[in-house]
């Protein structure tokens, strides 16, 4: 079915300049919500506990850094600046119940793949430093997103250093 809807929406979406939607974890699409981090509502200072839709892409990704500072600074939730700690409270946050965040799986993961691309084994983040910044992006991309290649093309190096500039500022 929705092989057909898709193929039936090929000559609007050339026309009207929209791209093929992709799937996200319990999420929707990534293209339309343009939330890459399954950011909650109640996350942005909404009362829903539906996933945030943001207006641009790199609002959604802009987003991504400042619920994880959010989280970091918050002394009932991680209180640190320690990952380890940021995300067990945002793995339970964005995705209670889902078996595929249960035990330290996804957070022993994360950190991993987090240290070997900063270089790094102690897993602090440095709110200052674009490249922990541009690291925990892209990390939460992979995590969040099933098909996370089509996400990072998506989600490009441009529109992530665009985020990451408008944060610091």
């Amino acid at each position: 079915r929705e092989k057909e809807l898709l193929e039936l929406a090929k000559p609007s979406q050339s026309f009207e300049g929209f791209m093929k939607p992709i799937k996200m974890q319990d999420g929707g699409t990534i293209y339309w919500r343009n939330n890459p981090g399954n950011i909650k509502a109640s996350y942005q200072g909404g009362k829903s506990d539906d996933y945030a839709q943001f207006q641009t892409p790199e609002e959604g990704l802009e987003a991504i850094i400042h619920t994880v500072k959010e989280i970091s600074e918050n002394p009932n939730k991680a209180g640190s600046t320690n990952l380890k700690d940021i995300l067990s409270v945002y793995k339970e946050a964005m995705n209670p119940n889902s078996p595929e965040y249960e035990g330290d799986k996804y957070v022993n993961d994360w950190l991993a793949r987090f240290n070997e691309s900063m270089g790094t084994t102690n897993s602090q983040i440095d709110f200052n430093n674009s490249k922990h910044l541009e690291g925990l992006i892209k990390e939460i991309i992979i995590s969040e997103n099933t098909d996370y290649k089509d996400a990072l093309n998506y989600y490009s190096s441009e529109k992530i250093q665009n985020a990451i500039t408008s944060f610091l500022k």
